[in-house]
């Protein structure tokens, strides 16, 4: 069985369409939702190095899983830490950036 996986990569741009750098601290959180069936996924993404070894400040990305098919709801949301449930499974994070963007993706 071939499990689908992609890289999500967020960032955000000036007026003139270059990268902008993220506060420190900040941690990206991605949440996952099923649209065409109930699924609820919480993971996080990070900042990746640059070619000469230094943290790229200005993108979060990593490798998002959704094993069944479907039509999901991918939202960010940017924070200082993440709230765990008394199973130590992360929940959507209360008290953070979260813009009106969010992205809907086929699987299949």
């Amino acid at each position: 069985m071939i499990i689908p996986t992609t890289t999500l990569t967020y960032y955000a741009v000036d007026f003139a369409g270059g990268l902008l750098s993220f506060a420190s601290g900040d941690r990206a959180f991605v949440r996952i939702l099923g649209v065409t069936h109930e699924y609820t996924q919480n993971t996080e993404i990070f900042h990746p190095l640059k070619l000469n070894g230094e943290i790229d400040d200005r993108i979060f990305t990593g490798n998002i899983t959704i094993k069944e098919p479907g039509i999901y709801l991918i939202k960010i949301c940017l924070g200082k830490s993440i709230n765990l449930d008394a199973k130590g499974n992360m929940i959507w994070p209360f008290g953070c950036f979260e813009d009106s963007t969010s992205e809907e993706i086929e699987v299949y």
